[in-house]
């Protein structure tokens, strides 16, 4: 299947019982980003990323708009190329 669309948007949801508190930090919500695919099959995906509470806003910010660059060379490769970029991106976590 070839990637025809891609449709993201912001999210930002409150924490359930309030600010939570850790070693370093204290958030009152988490932020991040949902992203839908669309494919030639008619399958649609969807898929999020938030940013760690460590990572500041301004560097969140610049990620964010480097969508812009990166996002539209998506379309017309296969799934496959963004499902290995985010096994990528998760064993950086590892």
């Amino acid at each position: 299947m070839i990637i025809t669309r891609l449709e993201v948007w912001n999210f930002r949801p409150l924490m359930r019982d309030g600010p939570y508190a850790m070693s370093h930090v204290t958030q009152d919500s988490a932020y991040g980003r949902i992203m839908q695919v669309h494919t030639s099959g008619g399958g649609r995906g969807l898929g999020e990323v938030v940013f760690p509470p460590s990572v500041p806003q301004h560097t969140q910010m610049g990620q964010i708009a480097e969508e812009r660059a990166f996002l539209p060379l998506l379309i017309g490769q296969p799934v496959d190329v963004l499902l290995d970029l985010a096994a990528d991106l998760r064993d950086r976590g590892k």
